[in-house]
């Protein structure tokens, strides 16, 4: 499961690769990181690409880093 989550991460971030800031695994669940600007590209290309079709988002939260100077994440699921 590793190895095809590693390649579906670098399938997206190969396919997109001016919105992508970075992916990786974390605890056994793919970690995409999108450019805010981009947000609604990258999710327009999961949902329609043939290779990604994710159908549902699940959840969305934020997340705050006060130690950070940006310190406000969003995170989608």
């Amino acid at each position: 499961m590793d190895l095809a989550l590693h390649e579906l991460g670098e399938y997206i971030a190969d396919s997109l690769p001016d919105e992508i800031a970075g992916n990786g695994l974390i605890n056994d669940q793919l970690v995409i990181v999108a450019r805010r600007e981009s947000l609604v590209r990258v999710l327009t290309f999961l949902r329609d690409d043939v290779n990604c079709q994710f159908k549902l988002l699940v959840d969305i939260c934020g997340v705050d880093y006060p130690d950070r100077d940006e310190r406000f994440e969003v995170v989608y699921n």
